[in-house]
């Protein structure tokens, strides 16, 4: 690096000496003044070259420093992003497993209803097959002691005939 700075310095330095006379107003003959020309011409481009190189190197540093910041508010950005989206699935996931536990429980409770809705008609039919088969029981019972009433009627009135043909017999 140094050998091409040298190489700039010395290449800088032509041109001043070259046109040192036309430039500082210098006679041909006056070594001294071409010398002091040549030497201000010559700190005059090496101060504006190291000025030009630590521009240059600020800005490569600014740059640097600029693309570190923006690199590490993207990681911090990305971060986020993600353990947002974690916590999205986190509470994706809590959800889907509250609504599936309300889901269980209301298919359980209608579940029970049902069962419970079951057994109350089965007593209901329970309770009318009992009450059905008392009620004909109850006719049947009516009609057995009408019968009997009848038959005794009859019974009654065929011994009041047979009673009566004797009675007439006689």
């Amino acid at each position: 690096m140094k050998k091409i700075i040298t190489l700039i310095f010395v290449l800088g330095l032509l041109p001043a000496f070259l046109n040192a006379a036309e430039v500082c107003e210098c006679t041909s003959g006056e070594v001294s003044c071409l010398n002091k020309c040549a030497l201000s011409k010559a700190n005059a481009a090496y101060k504006k070259a190291q000025t030009d190189k630590q521009n240059a190197v600020n800005k490569v540093k600014a740059n640097k420093d600029s693309l570190v910041k923006n690199a590490k508010a993207q990681k911090e950005t990305a971060k986020a992003k993600k353990q947002k989206l974690e916590t999205d699935v986190k509470a994706q996931k809590e959800q889907i497993k509250k609504d599936a536990k309300v889901k269980k429980e209301q298919a359980q409770k209608y579940a029970a209803t049902q069962k419970q809705e079951l057994k109350a008609q089965k007593e209901k039919a329970k309770t009318d097959v009992k009450t059905k088969k008392e009620q004909i029981k109850e006719n049947i019972k009516t009609q057995k002691d009408e019968a009997k009433t009848a038959a005794k009627n009859a019974k009654q009135t065929l011994n009041a005939e047979k009673q009566s043909w004797e009675n007439l017999t006689k």
